[in-house]
């Protein structure tokens, strides 16, 4: 500033690039903190062609499709034992190794107790022909003795002490058979010679001749009877079975042994139960120790009886000594009305794991009928149809299963059901609903706003949706529309990469 007031044209312009670069900044500050917030990109994409499958997604429970069992007979030497319970194995595998030298006679015994089981069923039919005229010529002795002895009884004693008759023979025949003595049935048919000791047998002594002679008919008229009545053929009949099933099985266990147990199939091992370089002797406390109640049963005391069972437990001479599973294992699953025809045999599927591993499956059964479900319809709660829980079982095998199949376990199932090729496909998340129409957001780039659109969609990948009509091929859409979005809305769209 010079001596008269004025600034120079220095100090002017200086004066003057701080005004003007404070404005500026003033201007930025003012125009930074006031300004509207600019609306937020929406993503957009564009309708494509592609293809699209829909599937089906059930739960199935896993369950043994073919269970080994490896039986071994008492006092066997066991040499090795290569695998434990869990461990998987192949095809051909050697489990277990054994010594069989012991029990070798096993076998022939077993045949024989057979032999003499199915000679005595047969000795017994072929006496029992003779039964009813036997009866006849029995019944006149016993009438004539009862006179000479001077007995006569009530219609109530001779059924009580008919009865008396019955419950002894049952006695004596249960102590043969719960004592094991199977050969010694054939014994019985000497109660129709006589062969035996009546008075030892029916616990009595000091008995005149006649008095043990009308006994003796007494008995043979109460054996023939149930002869008669079928009752002890059944007993022979079961026996003979019993003793040629027990033969089978032991010399099937036997062959088993000396080879060594084999693996038939690729599989997972359930059950052990023997140990290496020991003899096995079974845990007998598991074994049934039920006597069969013959005196009841002849008597008739006793229906329904299941002699076959009862019988079976005194020829038991093989045990289970390892169980496995052999591969390929099923899943059993239940479709409802809807579903049901979507599904057909042999139809391929994928199987997903509790740990999230998938196995190629395949449909195996389809039940021709529907049974009652215990549990809730959401087919028929969704669709409000009402209706029964009703479903059809199915089962598919899976292919190729390992450790993480577990019997018993759910596993995640998927069905293909309906597949589209070169079909115009949308993201599910771009469709919106209302009032049962279904609509996308068409984006339109010269005015940049969008027009709600009514489409028709086709079969769902759970991905994607198929477009029957309602856009073209090009057509780009909003990704996913907020529920505030509005027809003729201007927007800042944020297309696909590859757009």
């Amino acid at each position: 500033m010079n001596s008269n007031g004025k600034w120079s044209k220095k100090k002017k312009v200086t004066v003057s690039v701080l005004v003007a670069l404070l404005a500026a900044v003033l201007a930025f500050i003012a125009y930074n903190y006031f300004k509207p917030d600019p609306k937020d990109a929406v993503a957009v994409t564009t309708v494509e062609k592609g293809n699209i499958t829909q599937t089906l997604n059930i739960t199935g429970k896993v369950e043994s499709g073919n269970q080994g069992r490896f039986e071994i007979l008492k006092g066997t030497g066991v040499d090795k034992v290569n695998v434990r319970v869990g461990d998987t194995f192949k095809k051909g595998d050697v489990l277990a190794t054994f010594d069989v030298s012991s029990i070798r006679s096993v076998v022939a015994q077993k045949k024989s107790a057979y032999d003499n089981a199915e000679k005595s069923y047969k000795d017994y039919i072929r006496n029992s022909k003779s039964a009813a005229a036997k009866l006849d010529d029995i019944n006149k002795e016993i009438s004539e003795l009862e006179k000479l002895s001077g007995q006569t009884k009530s219609e109530e004693e001779k059924q009580e002490e008919t009865k008396e008759y019955k419950t002894k023979i049952g006695e004596w025949i249960a102590g043969i058979l719960n004592g094991g003595k199977t050969e010694s049935n054939s014994l019985l048919g000497g109660m129709l010679t006589g062969s035996f000791d009546l008075s030892s047998m029916l616990g009595i002594s000091g008995a005149s001749s006649t008095e043990m002679r009308l006994m003796q008919l007494k008995l043979e008229k109460t054996v023939l009877e149930t002869q008669s009545a079928e009752t002890l053929s059944t007993v022979y009949q079961k026996l003979a079975e019993s003793a040629e099933s027990d033969y089978n099985s032991v010399k099937k266990a036997m062959d088993q042994l000396e080879k060594g147990w084999i693996a038939e199939y690729d599989g997972i091992v359930r059950e052990v139960n023997i140990t290496a370089d020991s003899t096995f002797v079974p845990d007998e406390s598991k074994q049934s120790t039920a006597n069969i109640d013959l005196s009841s049963l002849i008597s008739g005391g006793t229906t329904n009886i299941d002699l076959l069972g009862m019988i079976s437990g005194l020829f038991k001479q093989s045990y289970a000594g390892m169980v496995v599973e052999y591969y390929p294992f099923t899943a059993r699953f239940t479709l409802d009305k809807y579903d049901v025809f979507k599904v057909s045999m042999d139809q391929k599927v994928k199987v997903t794991s509790s740990n999230g591993n998938t196995y190629d499956g395949v449909v195996t059964y389809i039940s021709p009928v529907a049974t009652e479900s215990g549990g809730i319809n959401i087919s028929s709660i969704i669709s409000s149809a009402g209706g029964s829980n009703s479903g059809v079982e199915a089962k598919i095998s899976i292919l190729n299963p390992d450790e993480s199949i577990i019997i018993g376990f759910d596993v995640d199932i998927e069905i293909e059901t309906e597949q589209a090729n070169d079909v115009m496909v949308v993201p599910i998340e771009a469709l919106q609903y209302s009032n049962d129409a279904t609509y996308v957001y068409v984006y339109d780039k010269g005015s940049k706003t969008v027009k709600k659109t009514e489409v028709k969609t086709g079969i769902f990948s759970g991905t994607q949706y198929q477009l029957l009509s309602g856009c073209n091929e090009g057509d780009i859409i909003v990704k996913s529309p907020s529920l505030t979005l509005k027809d003729g809305e201007k927007i800042m769209a944020a297309f696909d990469e590859k757009q």
